[in-house]
């Protein structure tokens, strides 16, 4: 949440403080009732969206992490089958190619690698395996393949539920400060003749200024996984 917003978040509250120790001069049926539920009701749903763009921001940073490894030990298996299929070119022509390493080393060209690898692996697998890759290796490949394609499907949903909940809490801020801006002339007409009244309504309906160097950023969105690194 930005600080702008947590600074309306508790105005919001300090106004429904008010309102709520006097609510005997807002009776239920005015307006003045009514743009108090308003703020109740912005007040809670800002707390959600809130809480839900943490967590999101938090998960999708999660997913991020989980990617790297992923790739990481897909990467390692890509290239133990690419190092033995090169022993085998002189037995088997032609085999090298197919396993050749690309040159491309983003995490979507190391998938489709490797997902050419576990087709092409099938029919040459006693061979590979006589050479000292493991018995399952095909196996191992294919649930990398979808650890790295899990890790990224996480991702990309955390992510666009964090933009969801980014549009949502900023909703219920502009309705909040709507509702206190509306309530200001009605809360000036109760109080017209009462300073200490105004004082007061002047006092919580304020939203404190950030300090001069103050940073008015977003939490960090998080990061969108980078391409795998050779």
């Amino acid at each position: 949440m930005k600080r702008t917003e947590t600074r309306i978040l508790e105005m919001l509250i300090r106004v429904r403080q008010y309102i709520l120790s006097r609510i005997a001069a807002f009776p239920a049926g005015l307006r003045g009732h009514e743009l108090h539920v308003t703020v109740d009701t912005s007040i809670k749903n800002i707390e959600r969206y809130s809480a839900e763009q943490t967590m999101h921001t938090h998960a999708a940073r999660e997913k991020t992490a989980q990617k790297r490894f992923a790739e990481e030990a897909l990467r390692k298996l890509v290239e133990a089958i690419s190092r033995t299929a090169r022993s085998m070119s002189g037995s088997s022509p032609g085999v090298a190619e197919k396993f050749r390493l690309p040159s491309g080393k983003d995490g979507q060209t190391l998938l489709l690698t490797a997902r050419a690898y576990a087709t092409e692996a099938v029919p040459l697998n006693d061979e590979l395996v006589s050479r000292g890759m493991p018995p399952d290796f095909v196996d191992d490949l294919k649930a990398r393949i979808l650890a790295v394609e899990q890790s990224m499907d996480g991702w990309a949903h955390h992510s666009a539920e964090r933009v969801a909940s980014t549009a949502n809490l900023a909703e219920a801020v502009q309705q909040g400060l709507a509702a206190v801006r509306e309530l200001a002339p009605i809360v000036r007409n109760i109080y017209k003749d009462t300073e200490a009244e105004l004082a007061a309504w002047e006092s919580a309906s304020h939203v404190e200024r950030a300090p001069q160097r103050a940073e008015e950023e977003e939490e960090a969105p998080p990061t969108q996984p980078q391409p795998a690194q050779g």
